[in-house]
């Protein structure tokens, strides 16, 4: 047992370790080592500090691991849980911080009822019921946290107002499960949880829904932004489900592959703008018995999915007041279908390789028909046809990760180029350096994959000269598909860190035995000029991979002195979530190889990318 006594000592079993009474806040340092809890760890007092220091709490999934009282400004890090009724329960907390927390094997990882002004950041959650619950909060920020591989819900927000869930992984939620409405939802908002944000996270490959937003009673949720997600992969259910809500801002996110993109029920006066919908097997858009609201600048690709990229359902009789405005239908024979949907307003809408933009052509329509305002087909007859700058790439998704760039330029000589990326397209210090080159032109630069919405090179020189560039889109790793070798001699497993494949389970290398020196190698099949490495490990489990490890090249393959270590790995669980990116001063080389530095068993290593100058 471990107890916090009035701020100031911890108990753990019948001795006490004292800490000085100051007046500075108290500071709890744990040791990296195991606690058995059998009692929660209790948080009694004001601005309170608990750092773990890497320590893991064990319980007996029963009670609570760590229990924070009505106090402000507490804070805990560095610590991980396992295996708890409610990992870390807040109740009635104010400022509270947890950063670089683990939870795992509990109900609810997180829970945090009626707390103002949490900030939780590099938090992860993994192979619970629930990874974060807020009852009634308000003003979180959930951030750069990865709460994956849960059964029901990723993060649920009821009744909470004013919260940003920004740039969070949240895939795989109850993707072991079968069946239930309330199992394998990654972001579940409900209970009249109005204002909140929800921006840029990758809610992919839950069961249910990647985001629903939701009325309990006579509680609505209103005036939300949901931005730039992620929520492909839903094959069994849809992207993102809205029901019986109004008022939201649905923007630039990404639905592909689900059975429904977008289904919106019983929703009214909101705007859905700038989403892409890509092989969804049912539709990309369902709106049931909606009013007032309004689809601009969405994109629909048909991409071997269902036949229908929108399906309207009203009510005879019933005014729907629905338009649809410039929006994008690529690939589909008649991509609407309108069934009592009346008034509903099409306006600049763009149906490309079609013949015919006919009502007859374009919509099977029940009831009244709709309004059409200058629906055009800019290209009629033709299959060239790609969707303007303005619709399609301000949406940061899986399908235009920006992981490479070719750059060509009217001069002839030597140049130094720097690509930049950015969210806003500002680029006034907000941009992020994704590659540098000096040398000739033209070249190809890859990179490990980033979400950007907009990118530029900008020349280093005195005397600019006109550059030309390409977007490279997906990963283009240097390693992909590449000969792999191991250790163990295997001739099979090691391709599997180099195919691509992230999504079918066990697929991934394991060490032959287990041991310090175990090695993994990938040939580039030519010297190139590397300067960058990412390795994934299972997103199912991100602690499992080597704690300590180095990477090293040659260009010969014998690695026998003639090598360069070029990352050293001390510490693999210092950072959340399963994917690391390695960045290196540019080295030229042919042969990369891993080797585990530890005795270490269940090492998975699922992908691996290398990336820099293609020859």
């Amino acid at each position: 047992m471990i107890t916090l006594v009035a701020a100031f000592g911890i108990l753990y079993g019948n001795s006490q370790v004292k800490t000085p009474q100051t007046t500075k806040a108290p500071s709890i340092q744990l040791q990296e080592k195991t606690y058995p809890l059998t009692k929660p760890l209790e948080l009694i007092s004001e601005n309170v500090v608990l750092d773990g220091h890497g320590a893991t709490l064990v319980g007996s999934n029963a009670s609570v691991g760590i229990h924070i009282g009505p106090f402000s400004h507490v804070v805990v890090k560095n610590v991980k849980l396992v295996g708890f009724a409610t990992g870390i329960l807040a109740q009635g907390a104010t400022d509270l911080t947890l950063i670089n927390v683990s939870v795992q094997k509990c109900g609810d990882a997180l829970r945090l009822e009626k707390s103002n002004g949490a900030l939780l950041q590099g938090v992860q959650a993994h192979n619970s019921k629930t990874g974060a619950n807020f009852i009634g909060c308000s003003k979180l920020i959930v951030e750069k946290s990865d709460l994956s591989q849960n059964e029901q819900f990723g993060i649920a927000l009821s009744g909470s107002s004013r919260c940003i869930v920004r740039e969070n992984k949240i895939a795989g939620i109850g993707e072991g499960t079968t069946g239930g409405s309330d199992n394998g939802i990654g972001i579940a908002i409900s209970g009249g949880s109005d204002h909140n944000q929800i921006l840029r996270n990758v809610a992919a490959h839950c069961r249910t829904s990647g985001i629903r937003l939701s009325s309990v009673g006579n509680q609505p949720s209103t005036d939300n932004t949901i931005q730039g997600n992620e929520l492909s992969w839903s094959v069994r259910g849809v992207g993102l489900l809205v029901e019986s809500e109004a008022s939201n801002q649905i923007l630039d996110n990404t639905a592909g592959y689900c059975q429904i993109g977008f289904q919106f029920s019983k929703v009214s006066g909101s705007t859905i703008k700038g989403n892409l919908a890509v092989g969804n097997t049912i539709c990309g858009i369902k709106d049931e018995f909606g009013s007032n609201n309004t689809y601009d600048t969405n994109v629909f690709v048909e991409e071997n999915g269902g036949t229908t990229a929108m399906w309207f359902r009203g009510t005879e009789g019933t005014p729907s007041a629905i338009r649809l405005f410039q929006n994008v239908f690529m690939g589909y024979q008649k991509p609407l279908r309108i069934e009592n949907t009346n008034p509903l307003t099409l306006q600049s809408n763009q149906f490309p390789w079609m013949k015919s933009t006919a009502l007859s052509a374009i919509a099977d329509i029940v009831g009244k028909s709709p309004i059409s305002l200058d629906s055009t087909n800019e290209k009629p007859g033709t299959d060239d046809f790609v969707p303007s700058i303005g619709a399609i790439a301000q949406i940061p998704s899986m399908f235009d990760r920006l992981g490479g760039i070719s750059v060509s330029s009217t001069h002839l000589g030597e140049m130094e180029v720097v690509v930049e990326g950015s969210l806003t397209g500002a680029f006034r210090g907000e941009e992020e350096v994704l590659a540098r080159y000096k040398g000739q032109l033209p070249v190809d630069i890859t990179f490990p994959p980033r979400f950007v919405m907009f990118v530029r090179v900008r020349q280093v020189a005195e005397k600019p000269s006109f550059i030309a560039f390409l977007a490279l889109l997906g990963d283009n790793s240097m390693a992909r598909n590449k000969p792999a070798d191991d250790s163990g001699d295997t001739l099979f497993k090691p391709s599997l860190a180099v195919d691509g494949d992230i999504v079918t389970t066990d697929n991934a290398w394991i060490p032959p035995t287990g041991k310090a020196g175990d090695w993994w190698e990938v040939d580039l099949k030519l010297d190139q000029t590397l300067t960058a490495f990412s390795v994934l490990a299972n997103p199912a489990s991100p602690d499992d991979f080597w704690k300590k490890f180095h990477i090293a090249v040659s260009s010969t393959g014998l690695f026998k002195g003639e090598e360069t270590t070029v990352v050293t790995e001390t510490d693999w669980t210092k950072r959340p979530g399963p994917l690391r990116v390695y960045r290196i001063p540019s080295i030229t080389g042919r042969y990369v190889r891993v080797y585990g530095d530890i005795d270490q068993q269940g090492v998975q290593l699922k992908q691996f990318g290398v990336y820099g100058i293609k020859q």
